[in-house]
């Protein structure tokens, strides 16, 4: 019993963050970082990172994190803009679960009404290089990832760079994706295949 009334408070205690999270970026949105630019209101259930010194773009009726999917407590959304010229670009009505890590060397778009699972990892450069010699002082090559408008990122899907995901498509969860999914399509395995089209 006292174990349930621990995890009950602490669940409450969570739920306020979250809700004091929401008020300051409502209110005092400038707040939050220079680099960063909230288009419109959204729902926080989880901490947001923010780090770099690139820039953030995140539109309206966002909603990060969820409260009864696993790894809620204690996690955060990792946003890395982390060069000068970077840039992260969140569109509308987008759904981010819990844990989610983005890092740009460059530019990483995220579409309209996108859903993201849980422990998703999308990054748009491998961060070292791959000659031995240059493996700490390379950030390898940079190369954008796009996902398109109503695209759905199954759970701890890896996103690699230069990836292009279409509209409407599916990653199924685990998947790690290299390369273009068309539109319509379901990719699933590592690497990622297509596996169906939607509507076929």
């Amino acid at each position: 019993m006292f174990r349930t009334i621990l995890n009950r408070t602490d669940d409450l205690l969570n739920r306020i963050q979250s809700r004091t999270a929401q008020l300051i970026i409502r209110r005092f949105p400038f707040l939050i970082s220079p680099r960063v630019h909230l288009v419109g209101r959204g729902r926080l259930y989880q901490r947001v990172r923010f780090t770099g010194y690139g820039s953030i773009v995140i539109g309206p009726n966002f909603i990060v994190g969820c409260v009864d999917d696993g790894g809620y407590k204690g996690g955060c959304l990792d946003l890395n803009s982390r060069y000068a010229n970077s840039r992260i670009t969140i569109g509308r009505n987008v759904a981010i679960n819990n844990n989610v890590v983005i890092i740009c060397g460059n530019m990483v778009e995220i579409g309209d009404d996108v859903l993201i699972g849980n422990s998703v990892l999308i990054m748009d450069h491998s961060t070292h290089g791959t000659y031995p010699e240059a493996r700490r002082s390379s950030i390898g090559e940079l190369r954008s990832v796009v996902i398109s408008d109503n695209a759905w990122v199954g759970s701890r899907v890896v996103i690699l760079p230069g990836s292009r995901i279409g509209k409407n498509s599916i990653i199924s969860a685990g998947s790690v994706v290299r390369g273009i999914v068309p539109d319509n399509s379901i990719f699933a395995g590592n690497p990622a295949v297509l596996v169906k089209t939607i509507g076929e």
